[in-house]
């Protein structure tokens, strides 16, 4: 399976995911992000507003591959 990484970036500050996890397909890992996007909110793990915050997803060669804004994990199904 393939494996993909979630960077979480706070304005300038980039807070690297160092084990990464494997999931079959980027929508798989896409709807992984969005549940982890809405714990890290309900759970206050920002310190900046959800507005300047996002989930870059990468591949295996760090490439994004995918950016989900923390400020509309909110209102995405």
């Amino acid at each position: 399976m393939p494996l993909f990484y979630f960077h979480v970036r706070q304005k300038t500050v980039l807070f690297e995911d160092k084990r990464g996890g494997e999931f079959r397909d980027l929508r798989a890992a896409w709807d992984w992000a969005l549940c982890d996007a809405r714990s890290m909110i309900q759970q206050g793990e920002v310190s900046e507003p959800p507005s300047q915050c996002w989930l870059e997803i990468c591949d295996a060669t760090g490439v994004a591959v995918a950016t989900l804004p923390l400020v509309r994990a909110t209102s995405l199904n």
